[in-house]
């Protein structure tokens, strides 16, 4: 293989055209570099098609959770729920993930409306049924968790349909991961201590939706390791001015020679012109303090703070996907989908983060070929709402601690009226200890029981009187 380029030739065959240049490269060593990534893309579409099948393969329950009308939990509770579900973490060793497609299972929140029903759901794969429960039964004692029936039954499976619209996207953080949105704890009045739960202007958008308007809400969240939390640290102390070590990428790392090269010969232009290099940014930086956190502003204060709360939670790696489909002749999107993202807009922080539609995954299209590409995006995105998928869409998603989970999914407060909310009447109770026995109960207690006429047997001390 020929690697290095003959230069009169690459300039004759640059006064060729373009298309004569990248042949000549391609000829002369570009074909390697080619290749390379042509099996890094084959490699990509092998796992996640191994992925998908190793996924595939996982039984799954559909868990409907109803709580007390008089709920007196705080959202604490369900982030609580959250950080027991990362018991679930386990990826499996290296040979695993290759030969046979292992990856870390998800849990799938759910918040519909069905017509005006409101439910709360957990999809989550049937050998994790104990934890959910567990985890749930351990912070609301009184809940109703019932496996149901899939209701994705009701979104079409091919658009165009004849019948409904839909309106669809994923949902993605206006700023990097470990920026934080605006969570529960801000909703709270410092003064009053009075809770304006985020989750009620949500509730009554969704309760108010006619016959023939549906309203769904997915996030898919799947544990993932603490190595998210390393570029926060990284973050804050840029933001502090402190020192941060310097990774060097592989691409750094090649161009490493070239950049050494450079600066040997600035160097060298700089001392043949009298000039001593570096020697004044060397005693700028000698100067600098190690940290610049007594001259932040209080806005820039609260960022590293909210970025450093963030890390120091659990973090999971997250899929949102809201649907709005109806019938054609009922569709509204400004009454569906401008509500549901006025309600989101609660969680946005200016100078932190915030949700917004990923446009790429957006059934809104303009320009060039709209209805086959509005169609495609509408099959797209229906298809991983019904999978609960973490592969489909754009990237790997987002990444939310618990505290943030929480914030964006979460059982009404007590103070929360939305009428359509599925909720229990009443809270379960034990019965009384001195209930009255059935003639049957009692004769499992204390032996046969004679009835009325026979010879009657003397009372047992242990029953009551």
């Amino acid at each position: 293989m020929q690697l290095t380029l003959d230069f009169s030739n690459f300039l004759a065959a640059a006064a060729e055209g373009p298309l004569t240049v990248g042949w000549y490269l391609f000829l002369h060593g570009g074909w390697a570099i080619a290749l390379v990534i042509i099996l890094y893309h084959m490699w990509h579409v092998r796992m996640h098609n191994a992925q998908h099948h190793y996924l595939h393969k996982i039984k799954y329950i559909l868990l409907a959770i109803d709580v007390p009308k008089l709920n007196e939990q705080s959202t604490k509770a369900v982030e609580q729920i959250f950080a027991q579900l990362y018991g679930a973490w386990d990826e499996g060793n290296a040979l695993e993930r290759i030969l046979k497609g292992r990856t870390q299972e998800s849990f799938s929140l759910e918040l519909i409306s069905l017509e005006g029903y409101i439910q709360f759901l957990i999809h989550a794969p049937a050998h994790f049924r104990d934890l959910v429960e567990a985890a749930i039964y351990a912070q609301y004692p009184d809940a109703s968790i019932v496996e149901v029936n899939d209701y994705v039954s009701v979104l079409p499976k091919k658009f165009p349909s004849e019948e409904y619209n839909l309106w669809g996207t994923e949902l993605r953080l206006k700023n990097k991961n470990i920026y934080p949105i605006r969570t529960y704890p801000q909703f709270e009045h410092s003064l009053t201590q009075r809770y304006a739960d985020p989750m009620a202007a949500m509730l009554e958008i969704m309760s108010h939706m006619g016959k023939g308007e549906n309203i769904f809400i997915q996030w898919v969240i799947t544990p993932m390791s603490d190595d998210w939390k390393e570029e926060g640290v990284r973050e804050v102390k840029k933001l502090i001015g402190a020192k941060v070590a310097h990774h060097a990428s592989f691409t750094d790392q090649l161009l490493s020679p070239v950049r050494a090269v450079g600066k040997n010969a600035t160097d060298i232009t700089l001392y043949g012109m009298g000039v001593q290099p570096q020697t004044e940014h060397a005693a700028v930086a000698q100067n600098e303090p190690d940290s610049k956190m007594l001259y932040l502003s209080p806005g820039q204060r609260l960022v590293v703070e909210g970025i450093e709360s963030k890390i120091s939670k659990i973090g999971y790696k997250v899929k949102g996907r809201m649907l709005y489909f109806a019938k054609k002749e009922v569709y509204k999107t400004a009454r569906g989908v401008s509500g549901i993202f006025g309600a989101l807009r609660q969680f946005d922080a200016l100078d932190m983060n915030g949700f917004a539609p990923r446009s790429q995954l957006t059934t809104y299209v303009k320009y060039f070929f709209v209805k086959y590409r509005m169609a495609y995006r509408r099959n797209m995105l229906s298809r991983a709402y019904r999978e609960r998928s973490k592969l489909m869409g754009w990237g790997g998603g987002m990444i939310l601690n618990i505290e943030e989970l929480a914030t964006v999914w979460h059982f009404p407060v007590l103070e929360v009226k939305a009428p359509s909310v599925q909720m229990m009447e009443a809270k379960k109770g034990e019965p009384p200890t001195n209930l009255p026995l059935a003639p049957e109960e009692l004769e499992a207690v204390v032996g046969p029981v004679q009835t009325e006429g026979a010879h009657a047997a003397p009372p047992s001390e242990n029953l009551p009187v």
